[in-house]
């Protein structure tokens, strides 16, 4: 038998170990959550409600081409990856987020700092400066919205294994600045090939790291769009 000093002492124990097993799940639900964000093959930031950015996963980190530093804390008003005329989009789309609703999915472009991503070569060729790209790195080249298509094909027809996703179409780097500049009838700037290892990367990279998707277009008839469609989809933003 107990006598109630001890009785409110045991009880005072439990309560504390419980806590303290609350907290400790708590912690390392929350750890894991850190850890799932900051290994997603996917770029991912969180905003706060005054519009500033507070975290971006490794990612986005290298997706962006900009140093952490340059990214966490600026204003999405100021954001270096943003468009300015992207801009009454991204106001609307926080405004939604803010008010507790899920906004909808909408077409945007972003800019990369080191000039190798499409949209920069575009402004470069249109200010008539000189673009520098890799002409002996083959590459298959993917519409971002084609990456979230096949994964869910691959889902609905339950695929096991390793399959490549990707257009069965491969291009350099300088080939593919060519088919934007003519598609786009950009008359000003230059294009200059060069190889890929005149450019200052952290890594080695690989000269063909083109993708053959052959065994998943037949596994699940899926067709990805051509690099036509996809400069069809730039001439709206910049024709």
């Amino acid at each position: 038998m107990f006598n109630e000093p001890d009785i409110v002492k045991i009880l005072k124990k439990e309560e504390k170990l419980g806590k303290l097993k609350i907290n400790t799940n708590y912690d390392q639900t929350e750890q894991s959550y850190k850890n799932m964000i900051e290994n997603s093959p996917f770029g991912i930031l969180t905003v706060d409600t005054k519009g500033f950015v507070r975290s971006c996963n490794n990612t986005f980190v290298k997706m962006a081409g900009y140093t952490l530093d340059e990214l966490v804390g600026k204003n999405i008003a100021n954001f270096p990856t943003l468009r300015k005329r992207d801009l009454p989009k991204y106001i609307n789309l926080f405004k939604e987020i803010i008010k507790g609703d899920i906004p909808k999915p909408f077409e945007f472009i972003w800019e990369k700092k080191d000039g190798t991503i499409i949209t920069s070569w575009i402004k470069q060729l249109q200010n008539d400066e000189t673009i520098h790209c890799a002409a002996d790195q083959i590459l298959s080249f993917t519409y971002i919205k084609d990456i979230v298509r096949s994964v869910d094909a691959a889902i609905k027809n339950n695929l096991r294994g390793c399959y490549n996703i990707s257009p069965l179409e491969s291009f350099s780097r300088f080939e593919l600045a060519k088919i934007v500049k003519k598609q786009l009838g950009i008359k000003k700037g230059k294009i200059v090939p060069s190889s890929i290892n005149d450019f200052d990367f952290l890594d080695m990279r690989p000269k063909n790291t083109s993708l053959n998707s052959t065994k998943f277009i037949k596994a699940t008839n899926f067709e990805f769009n051509t690099i036509q469609t996809c400069m069809d989809i730039l001439k709206k933003s910049y024709i």
